[in-house]
């Protein structure tokens, strides 16, 4: 019996003990914020200045004709990007085209016109000083392999780039056409 009644003011003592420590805790608080959090996302603007119109449009084109045309593509997006070029062309006159596309810098003018262009020093594809492509046109690299600028554009980047187009002199080119259309792209990195 003394075990039990010893076991019973054990479990009051600490009953007891348990209800009034509650009552007496002090705690002390404090907190801080960061308010006015915010989140702007980057941006990707390409622009160029033929504002979305043809770089060419010839009718009766003759043999051995070289066309040349400019035209100045500007980076106005926050975040760093590649920007790569590619194109759409259909028609027989094509395979009789040669396009050669070369990087460098010149003032932004109107029509396509290359006066004050500029080739870049660099040997980008290995074709000679600026040259960045050079082919028939009927093999231009499409949306699936574009060419693909040699740097990371940034906010106020701009580049020009001249196409030389020249005519064949073969017979099997006269009465033919050919469209193209050129795509530049920009993705941020």
């Amino acid at each position: 019996m003394n075990r039990l009644r010893d076991l019973f003011t054990c479990m009051l003592l600490v009953g007891l003990g348990a209800g009034m420590g509650a009552g007496t805790v002090a705690a002390w608080s404090d907190d801080t914020d960061n308010g006015a959090n915010r989140i702007k996302a980057g941006t990707v603007v390409l622009t160029n200045d033929a504002g979305g119109t043809a770089v060419y449009s010839v009718n009766a084109a003759t043999p051995g004709t070289t066309m040349t045309r400019c035209v100045v593509v500007s980076y106005d997006g926050t975040l760093p990007a590649r920007v790569k070029l590619f194109g759409s062309v259909s028609g027989g006159l094509a395979q009789h085209l040669t396009l050669e596309v070369v990087r460098g810098t010149k003032a932004p003018a109107a029509n396509g016109d290359c006066t004050g262009f500029t080739a870049d020093t660099a040997n980008h594809a290995g074709l000679g000083a600026g040259v960045v492509w050079r082919g028939t046109l009927d093999t231009f690299p499409g949306s699936g392999a574009p060419l693909v600028d040699p740097q990371t554009w940034n906010l106020d980047d701009d580049h020009a780039y001249q196409f030389r187009l020249t005519m064949s002199s073969a017979e099997a080119a006269q009465g033919l056409s050919a469209t193209m259309s050129f795509t530049w792209e920009a993705e941020n990195l």
